[in-house]
């Protein structure tokens, strides 16, 4: 995994050394296709939209390693030549009280080295509402809901936000290839009642609900439910900095389990801070700090036992605007979750960068690279992962491009973890793709006042 690290960075890096040379000897041209190459209409615009996004690909997918410890589906064996298409219909708006964007994704693939069942498919659709209503001038309250149905699990990728299971119609990405069939739903919903003392100060509380449920009677996998609460105050204590101090109780239950559900309190004491760098403003800092108070149980021990930690999480953000198209950034976050399948808390640490931009008038190309290490009851670190990938991309016309990109993915759990069903102990894979993706708009409403 080692090697093929530094062959994958080496990549990426020779990718930013070609676009960075090119783009110092011409004059950076604007971008030309918004539709194409990053959204109709910037996320500002309050205008609804309607668009449908279509792909056409074929590739070379090659798991390199996978743990024997345990047996892995068929979806993690396949390698070799592939082709498939994608679909995806998105519909946003983003009004004055309301902001709405729900989206359908389907996918289906052809693997011939696969002799038992060649092809794959999948689909998904996933919801967000918010809703924002004024009580009075210094009283409102916000209803959020987020809701994902998806055919298949999608495992793997741990300690990211979960996706919906089905490769972008974009192509900007592998498969992670621990995609299983088992249709389920995930929802959360939250209420928030915020209240502004001043202009400087004010304080929210926060109640939220979330489940996961499976829908297959005969599956291994158990429905999940989480609830939590708590409070928020903030005060501006300068013209870039806020003062946050609060409090977030959380209670995780998986309804047929013998384990004891997973509570924690997390306690946020910290400063946000967010500025320009420079005087043309192209460069941004942003960083929080805050802190969480966590117990998690040692199921390895012969007696197990329930400890109780203080611990340190925050995060920063850097952003460069390179000329009129390019930007490059850098993150770095280190959090308490709980994903999915496991029946402890995990601390993460995560950092990753990324640059894109346009050569010339019709060429766009982009690099980024993502690392996590975690501790998986909070002890030692027992979990690393890797995710790489280069994109370049020529518009053709309006809505038309071709497109070329090369992925990595690795990770591995340590021997003695538990893992949940379905994912492998250690995965390492890469693989090319290319082909052809369009942009259409549907629909484009008239724009609030």
């Amino acid at each position: 995994m080692r090697r093929r690290l530094l062959l994958t960075l080496s990549l990426i890096l020779g990718v930013v050394r070609v676009t960075t040379a090119q783009t110092t000897a011409q004059p950076i041209p604007e971008r030309p296709y918004r539709g194409l190459f990053g959204g109709a209409q910037p996320l500002s615009s309050r205008a609804p939209s309607l668009s449908l996004s279509l792909a056409g690909f074929g590739g070379w997918d090659e798991p390199t390693s996978v743990s024997s410890t345990t047996a892995p589906d068929d979806r993690v064996n396949i390698s070799g030549p592939f082709s498939g298409t994608t679909a995806g219909l998105d519909f946003t708006n983003f009004g004055e009280r309301l902001n709405s964007f729900v989206s359908a994704y389907g996918f289906a693939g052809y693997f011939p080295d696969n002799k038992d069942d060649p092809w794959y498919t999948s689909s998904s659709a996933a919801g967000h509402i918010y809703y924002r209503a004024p009580l009075s001038p210094r009283n409102q309250i916000r209803f959020g809901e987020s809701a994902l149905f998806s055919t298949d699990v999608r495992l793997g990728l741990v300690g990211t936000t979960p996706g919906s299971g089905v490769p972008p119609a974009t192509g900007n990405s592998g498969f992670d290839n621990s995609l299983q069939r088992d249709p389920y739903l995930n929802s959360l919903s939250d209420v928030v009642y915020s209240h502004s003392f001043s202009r400087a100060s004010s304080v929210n509380a926060t109640y939220g609900y979330g489940f996961y449920h499976f829908f297959n009677n005969d599956t291994e996998r158990s429905d999940y439910r989480e609830q939590r609460g708590g409070f928020n105050y903030n005060h501006a204590i300068g013209r870039y900095a806020t003062l946050v101090l609060g409090y977030m109780y959380r209670y995780n239950r998986i309804p047929d389990s013998t384990e004891p559900p997973l509570t924690a309190h997390d306690v946020n004491v910290g400063v946000n801070y967010s500025r320009a760098l420079s005087l043309t403003r192209t460069t941004q800092l942003s960083f929080h700090t805050g802190s969480t108070v966590t117990s998690s149980t040692n199921t390895n021990s012969p007696t197990p036992d329930t400890t109780t930690r203080f611990l340190v999480t925050g995060g920063a953000e850097l952003t460069r605007e390179i000329g009129q198209s390019w930007v490059a950034q850098a993150r770095y976050s280190r959090d308490v979750k709980y994903d999915y399948g496991f029946s402890q808390p995990i601390l993460y640490d995560a950092a990753g960068a990324w640059i894109g931009g346009l050569i010339g008038r019709n060429l766009d190309v982009s690099s980024g690279v993502s690392y996590i290490q975690g501790a998986i009851g909070l002890e030692t670190t027992n979990y690393h992962s890797l995710y790489a990938v280069s994109q370049i991309r020529w518009a053709i016309s309006h809505n038309l491009a071709a497109y070329a990109s090369y992925y990595y993915y690795g990770y591995n759990f340590a021997s003695d973890v538990t893992l949940p069903v379905g994912v492998v102990q250690e995965l390492d894979r890469n693989g090319v793709r290319v082909g052809f993706n369009t942009w259409l708009p549907l629909w484009t409403g008239r724009g609030a006042p």
